[in-house]
């Protein structure tokens, strides 16, 4: 039945008529982050970039949430019966009267409100940076942003006053305007109106701040990020992860500066994973750097990266994920997640126990960093599995290492459609190897949205961040030494997708040129298989809120801005343009 299906789709007639069991997909939207190279705007242009931050975040803020609930939400005390939270002493009329007439001067004074010293600070652990005037050094060519404070450790060597930015290490960012900037309105719930402010200025701020998040989350390792924004004398609280960011109320620095103390009060006492920082992995040491740069220098980054070790979880017990995504409690990542008893947080914690020890590799640099303070954050790398110790890793294959943050609707992901093409032998796919959704690593703004009573805004699907390996490290098709070989790389991409459509019903529905490789040994191979789904399941409808893909490669049909349901056409259309291209 499916091969009648395939040799009737692949030259449609004229008038074609649309299959109910064919994959429905939900509505394109133009984004930033889906423009493939050749598209991308001047990497200069940070304002055509920040207009586009701001439109890929447009309906996911998230607001607007009283100050103490946003502490309540996202930085709880675990306070005894008596018990008072401990405050630095700073005065919290310490911004009364103050008329800072430029940016500079706004700094002045909230570096001498943060520290009691140049060398000490108010808030244990911390030190605050103005990295206005700086960029990144190390920072790529279009990503070359400069917050106007970074918060880091105090012990971080990295930093000097001659070199200030430094967004691998900087804890957290804040921006500072002289200004009346307002970004939200704290009665859009009451008025009836948006809680996002229409106006350039607005806008282009708020995509300032996204753009802070996309390059503070793509230099580092993340789940989430706080981010204070002050715009004198008001400030608010935002905290990013990558289904949207939840935002404070305003509140008035010169009335009362307390909600300031009390923020970066709480922040100095966190967790690392508290403060956002995914504490599967770490830095790699001095001889695993050294076997790691030697071992995967053919794939060095352009840009200084350090070699890192992340853990790779085999989920072969799949019935533990959902409990593994309840275990984010606020005794690890900062969040009082009120939707989740007590008992449920301790099943969870005891599955986290049982979790298998996880898998070892090294990584360099990933092949691609992503543009989008939302959605999926795919980052792939050659990596080198350490998990038996140096000395075995020195022989061991390069494989493939690939993390995502996939969104929960859709309930068979990437590693269960890698699983069955593997089973049934599907040739010109990816091998899998090992992996699994990261324990207690789920994304929190769609919980704070119900905790908050938020009304408005876009739908928000909760994402799991899942990492894992395949055995195949491929090239890029557009890195072809000749025609023959990018059409040999092209045709077994095809052999695949059919043979994944008519020997198990699965549909790709993201065929681009970056989704087909060149194997070492020739021959191409068709990846990136989360957008894929099964055919029985497409009679459920749309799985999730978004539908992201590559533009240039995608069909008219799914250009045309209809809802319509995503064919077997539709991907062989997309063929027919990755040749073109």
């Amino acid at each position: 039945m499916l091969t009648q299906e395939v040799e009737a789709l692949v030259s449609p007639p004229r008038k074609r008529t649309i299959d109910p069991a064919l994959v429905q997909a939900t509505p394109v939207s133009r984004k930033y982050s889906g423009l493939i190279q050749t598209q991308t705007l001047d990497p200069d242009d940070f304002k055509k970039k920040r207009a586009g931050m701001c439109q890929e975040m447009s309906g996911y803020w998230v607001g607007p949430c009283e100050v103490d609930d946003f502490f309540e939400l996202t930085m709880p005390l675990d306070l005894k019966e008596g018990e008072v939270e401990e405050l630095p002493n700073i005065d919290r009329k310490f911004f009364a009267g103050k008329k800072p007439g430029n940016e500079d001067e706004v700094y002045d004074e909230v570096a001498s409100f943060f520290m009691k010293t140049p060398e000490e600070s108010h808030f244990k652990g911390l030190k605050m940076m103005n990295s206005s005037r700086h960029a990144d050094p190390d920072s790529k060519a279009g990503s070359k942003v400069k917050p106007d404070v970074g918060i880091h450790k105090t012990d971080d060597a990295s930093v000097t006053v001659a070199n200030p930015t430094r967004l691998g290490s900087a804890l957290s960012p804040a921006e500072l305007k002289n200004w009346f900037l307002e970004l939200f309105n704290d009665l859009a719930k009451k008025l009836g109106v948006s809680f996002e402010i229409d106006t350039d200025e607005a806008r282009d701020a708020r995509g300032q701040l996204a753009t802070y998040a996309v390059e503070y989350c793509a230099r580092q390792h993340r789940t989430h990020l706080f981010l204070v924004y002050i715009y004198f004398p008001h400030a608010r609280f935002i905290r990013f992860d990558r289904c949207g960011a939840l935002v404070s109320t305003k509140f008035d620095l010169s009335q009362d500066c307390t909600p300031l103390i009390r923020f970066y009060s709480r922040f100095s006492k966190m967790s690392d994973a508290q403060r956002g920082y995914d504490t599967t992995v770490t830095l790699a040491s001095d001889e695993e750097t050294k076997l790691a740069q030697e071992r995967l220098k053919e794939w060095k980054p352009k840009h200084e990266r350090p070699v890192f070790k992340m853990d790779v979880y085999d989920d072969k017990v799949e019935e533990h994920a959902e409990d593994n995504d309840k275990a984010q409690t606020k005794a690890e990542v900062g969040v009082n997640d009120t939707n989740i008893s007590t008992e449920t947080i301790q099943s969870a914690d005891e599955n986290i126990k049982k979790t298998p020890k996880p898998r070892k590799f090294l990584v360099w640099g990933s092949l691609a960093d992503p543009e989008s303070p939302l959605g999926r954050a795919t980052r792939g790398y050659p990596a080198l599995e350490v998990t038996d110790g140096l000395e075995k890793a020195k022989d061991a294959p390069i494989m493939f290492l690939k993390e995502q943050w996939r969104s929960k609707a859709i309930e068979r992901g990437e590693i269960a459609i890698l699983r069955e093409l593997n089973k049934h032998e599907i040739k010109h796919v990816p091998t899998f190897v090992c992996g699994g959704d990261l324990p207690g690593q789920v994304t929190q703004t769609d919980v704070f949205a119900n905790e908050i009573g938020r009304t408005g805004g876009k739908p928000i699907d909760q994402r799991a961040h899942v990492r894992f390996v395949v055995q195949e490290v491929g090239r890029p098709l557009e890195c072809f030494s000749s025609s023959k070989e990018m059409f040999q790389a092209v045709h077994d991409a095809f052999q695949g997708h059919k043979q994944a459509f008519e020997v198990c019903g699965i549909l790709h529905r993201d065929v681009s040129g970056g989704n087909i490789l060149i194997l070492p040994k020739g021959g191409g191979l068709l990846n990136d298989w989360d957008m894929a789904v099964k055919i029985e399941e497409a009679k459920l409808g749309p799985r999730a809120h978004e539908r992201t893909g590559t533009w240039a490669f995608m069909s008219i049909d799914l250009l045309s801005g209809k809802k319509c349901l995503h064919k077997v056409s539709d991907d062989m259309e997309s063929f027919f343009w990755v040749v073109l291209y």
